[in-house]
């Protein structure tokens, strides 16, 4: 196990630790090796998982927001919107046409204020967003897409 697997291992059991003490809701997603994070947020969910990548481990929030999204719909909203934005970018899944809310941020070690900042501002965003844009580009909200 090289130093970065040996990190995310332990970047896992801080994580673990953290949504057991905190008792935040949550499910996993996956098998142990690849698995995710889900989280409730309002009309969507947030997905965490943990990637490594050379010298440390990033922790990437993901928010389906709205599905059924042209490229060109996407890129208008991420061009008028990304800047605007208080926590997180808007990305496009071209192969899904769903436009989400990111972020991602690399760690050496997770206290439980990096866990839950970045959670909640999340949370808060992806579900007040997904209405705003839907009435700008259209588009199918996450909840009304895809059962949870």
């Amino acid at each position: 196990m090289n130093m970065t697997s040996a990190n995310l291992k332990k970047i896992r059991i801080q994580l673990e630790k953290i949504l057991d003490t905190e008792g935040i809701e949550h499910e996993i997603q996956g098998n142990r090796g690849s698995h995710r994070y889900v989280f409730p947020a309002g009309s969507t969910k947030i997905w965490l998982g943990l990637s490594e990548k050379e010298e440390y481990s990033v922790l990437m929030f993901y928010s389906p927001l709205l599905g059924d999204i042209s490229e060109k719909d996407a890129g208008f909203a991420m061009v008028k919107l990304n800047h605007q934005l208080p926590f997180g970018t808007l990305v496009y899944q071209d192969d899904d046409k769903e436009l989400g809310l990111s972020y991602m941020v690399a760690i050496d070690d997770l206290g439980t204020k990096e866990l839950l900042i970045p959670l909640e501002m999340l949370q808060r965003n992806a579900d007040h967003i997904d209405d705003l844009l839907q009435e700008v580009i259209g588009g199918i909200k996450t909840g009304d897409r895809i059962h949870f």
